[in-house]
């Protein structure tokens, strides 16, 4: 009973598409029918080239303020600063685009240049306007008529398609952002033949997954737990079934998968003492977990939770999990643990007149002070709710190590000939900040004892473990046609197909255009294959289509719904609707506001590649990151669905904090609801533009300028170089101070001057987004004068209305702009009307919509 099997039905009899054959019979398919991929949808997109004169204003402008650093400078040597040859862009004349772009762009915004002389802006208004002419007189760029599916699109269109979430293409590469600054930016969504092989095995494994399912008869495995294999010897029989008394101990069991899907793992089991919580691991991932309470296993119910798993052999282990009360720990504490207590323990200078003899008594006793402080480091990441055990043997190892701390003590006093008392006064003077931070730990677990792990240790007593499926969770939205609802029915395999092909591709299909899929068919009947996988082939066929992969190769009547649904959704048109409102109250649209609120604040890889340093702020979990995501997502999602004006982005007081979150601000000196009030107050931006280890008022400054104001503060200069990762607090002083200093060459102070004050102003947000009123052991200075207006601000509420007041339809212009690059998939430039801040983010949707070209 170790080894189990979950068998397809009779029904299924031969094997599933996915295999080496299928591929074989997909790719002679396609090649028959002369489907020539590459030919089809290799559309270039290449820059189109001014013809135009340089006129000589621009070129002595040109020569007395931009060719010192951007080539054929006059101290004898071509300088080529931020990787902009002008000097090679001008003898190459006419211009391009994207260097007329480019210009506009820098002399403008008079981010250039950053060295004196200077230009008046009657000189620049001049030059701007010539620049101007010739990027109006360009013919307009060829567009690429086709896009291909996101990655997201691609799961949600799968999921819509067939009526399940088999998490389709979990296994295509990423998308990454363009030049829209979104991932569905039209020129990056290229497809490679590796990309096409994944989507072969996508189709193949979607398809068996939804064909099992329509069976309507998922398969039954019993394991029973005195039979499954046990993790260690403690394990053992209890009555009929087995006792599992620690975190650490685990059932197990190998089972085969047949298909992609979800399945239900159904649990008989009691508890002695407090309740439990049973989680069910498949190849080391939980897929599934349910709560035991009951103390009576004949009065308990059968708890049953779904879980995905991927088709495949794979262990399957059942754990029981808060047990003990626990917090959660990095993976590698241990090293954490040893680079911290390097790095922190307290030290003892050379003393005066020291003896070799004296010097390595003195190292001594700084190599076991570093072992004591590894102990404590342990009990900072555990703190006072963790495991009790664990605390208590830590804590008795600082008592172990502490005592041989104190006879190298005495040795030092010894052989350096000073009182132990001088010792204590030098050691203390030196390390009095560490020692009082020591002291604070050590009184934070005190309380702690290792019998109070009994008070909370429930004791999982486990019968049996029934797994079924697959099986298909109910959507969140209704589908109007789903493949999985249509096999339930006795459909003909030609209607079955046809109406896939029209669902798939997003249009009425031709006879002719059917007629490769419906050969399909015949070709295997004609082989005396089964007629399951002979429609399994022509989906399958569908699915690797390029009307089904590809957008805009609707006709006009269809473009709209579709381009609408793809914007709004993520996926396939399934009603007929042109109802904003409607469509973004819908659950599809969430993932809509996911992926404006992640690639527009750039928040997405919050808790992943983004994350605070473990190791100075140990509280700071995946979950909590998670949970800041989440709170701009639901803040986001309210301002269109409520039609909230777009000044509520940095006013809004709507409070979306998940309690974890709202418990994580509050242990924080104590916050003002003020300072949360929009963008601005939330974790998910606050931590994203910090540093690791601290603050980045450089950052965050950039930040709202570009990100929130769609205002360019230009590039760095190549050696303007940055702040180290341990600047601030670190080497005792505020990051202003360190700033100050930074910016002292003329040509660095130009950005700064812009970007730093803005900084400053949220300074009173840490690196993870709790509020402070210190840094440094100094108040926190968030005083600062907005740029280009003379107006000072202090903290974030000032700041946070002097924006809006002076760049309050800047803010909406740029949310304009975010808007139509995800909609178009393509950057926004281009002069706009004035629009007020107050103006509705639903009506500024719908207005977006209603003025864009569908395709």
């Amino acid at each position: 009973m170790n080894s189990l099997q979950l068998h397809p039905h009779p029904l299924c009899g031969l094997p599933p598409l996915l295999s080496g054959g299928y591929f074989r019979v997909i790719r002679i398919f396609f090649q028959l029918r002369g489907w020539l991929w590459a030919g089809a949808l290799a559309i270039p997109a290449t820059s189109v080239v001014a013809q135009s004169e340089t006129d000589l204003v621009s070129l002595r402008f040109y020569q007395t303020y931009c060719l010192k650093c951007h080539g054929g400078g006059d101290n004898g040597k071509d300088e080529i600063k931020g990787e902009f040859d002008l000097q090679s862009k001008l003898a190459a004349d006419p211009f391009t685009r994207e260097t007329l772009e480019k210009l506009i762009e820098q002399i403008d915004s008079e981010e250039m240049p950053t060295k004196r002389p200077e230009p008046t802006r009657a000189e620049r208004d001049d030059v701007l306007k010539s620049l101007r002419t010739q990027l109006a007189a360009l013919p307009p760029e060829p567009e690429v008529t086709v896009r291909r599916l996101t990655k997201r699109e691609y799961r949600h269109t799968m999921r819509d398609l067939l009526g399940v979430d088999l998490r389709a293409g979990e296994f295509l590469p990423p998308d990454g952002q363009g030049e829209s600054g979104f991932s569905n930016d039209r020129e990056a969504l290229a497809i490679t033949p590796d990309q096409m092989e994944r989507y072969f095995e996508s189709a193949a494994r979607a398809l068996d997954g939804a064909f099992a399912i329509a069976k309507a008869d998922p398969v039954l495995i019993q394991l029973e737990g005195e039979k499954m294999e046990r993790s260690v010897p403690g394990v053992r029989p209890h009555r009929d079934g087995v006792m599992v008394n620690q975190p650490s101990h685990a059932i197990s069991a190998e089972l085969d998968f047949p298909v992609d899907g979800h399945y239900e793992f159904s649990i008989d089991a009691a508890v002695f003492g407090e309740p439990c919580i049973a989680q069910v691991q498949v190849s080391g991932e939980t897929v599934a977990e349910v709560t035991i309470q009951s103390h009576d296993l004949a009065e308990s119910p059968t708890r049953s939770a779904i879980g995905f798993v991927k088709r495949g052999r794979h262990p399957v282990k059942l754990i029981s999990r808060n047990l003990v009360p626990h917090v959660v720990e990095p993976p590698d504490i241990v090293r954490l643990a040893d680079e911290n207590g390097k790095k922190n323990a307290p030290k003892l200078a050379p003393l005066p007149n020291e003896t070799e003899e004296s010097k390595k008594s003195r190292e001594a006793l700084n190599y076991k002070s570093y072992g004591l402080q590894e102990s404590l480091e342990f009990l900072r990441f555990f703190g006072p709710e963790g495991d009790p055990r664990k605390i208590d043997q830590r804590r008795k190892y600082y008592h172990e190590r502490h005592v041989d701390f104190l006879r190298i003590r005495k040795e030092l006093a010894a052989k350096s000939g000073l009182p132990e008392a001088e010792i204590i006064r030098l050691w203390t003077e030196q390390n009095r900040e560490r020692l009082a931070d020591n002291a604070k730990l050590l009184a934070a677990v005190e309380h702690v004892k290792f019998e109070d792990w009994l008070k909370h240790q429930g004791k999982l007593y486990v019968d049996s473990i029934v797994v079924s499926g697959p099986v298909a969770p109910s959507l969140a939205h209704d589908l109007n046609w789903s493949l999985l609802e249509s096999l339930r029915t006795e459909i003909d395999p030609v209607t079955l197909v046809r109406e896939f092909a029209h669902e798939a591709f997003r249009r009425p299909v031709s006879d002719k255009e059917l007629a490769p899929h419906l050969e399909a068919i015949r070709s295997a009947q004609a082989r005396d294959e089964e007629r399951e996988d002979a429609v399994k082939l022509a989906l399958a066929a569908i699915l690797i289509s390029p009307d089904f992969l590809f957008r805009g190769r609707e006709p006009d009547q269809f473009a709209r719904q579709s381009a609408l649904s793809y914007f709004l959704w993520e996926s396939r048109p399934d009603i007929e609707t042109a109802d904003i409102e409607t469509m973004i109250a819908d659950s599809r649209a969430d993932p809509f506001f996911e992926t404006f609120a992640d690639e527009w604040l750039e928040i997405g890889e919050l808790g992943t590649g983004i994350a605070p340093d473990r190791l100075k702020f140990p509280d700071f979990t995946p979950e909590i990151a998670a949970a800041m995501r989440e709170e701009t997502h639901l803040f986001i999602a309210h301002l269109f669905r409520e039609n909230r004006p777009v000044s509520d982005l940095l006013t809004s007081s709507k409070d979306f904090a998940p309690p974890a979150l709202r418990e994580f601000y509050s242990e924080g000196a104590t916050t003002d609801q003020p300072n949360r009030q929009g963008l601005l107050g939330q974790g998910a931006v606050l931590v994203s533009t910090s540093s690791p280890a601290r603050t980045n008022p450089v950052r965050r400054g950039k930040w709202v300028w570009e990100n929130l104001l769609g205002q360019s503060v230009g590039e760095p200069l190549p050696d303007a170089g940055e702040l180290p990762g341990d600047a601030g607090e670190a080497r005792g002083k505020t990051l202003r101070e360190e700033l100050a200093e930074h910016r002292s060459r003329e040509e660095c102070a130009r950005c700064h001057d812009k970007i730093d004050p803005i900084g400053f102003g949220l300074e009173n947000f840490d690196a993870t987004g709790r509020w402070r009123t210190t840094e440094a052991g100094k108040p926190v200075d968030a005083s600062g004068e907005l740029f280009g207006s003379g107006a000072e601000f202090s903290g974030p509420v000032e700041l946070r209305n002097l924006l809006l007041e002076k760049h309050g339809q800047d803010l909406t212009e740029n949310v304009v702009r975010r808007l139509q690059a995800l909609f178009t998939g393509q950057k926004q430039i281009g002069e706009f009307d004035p629009i007020s801040p107050e103006i509705g983010m639903r009506d500024l949707l719908e207005r977006v919509i209603e003025e864009a070209e569908f395709e």
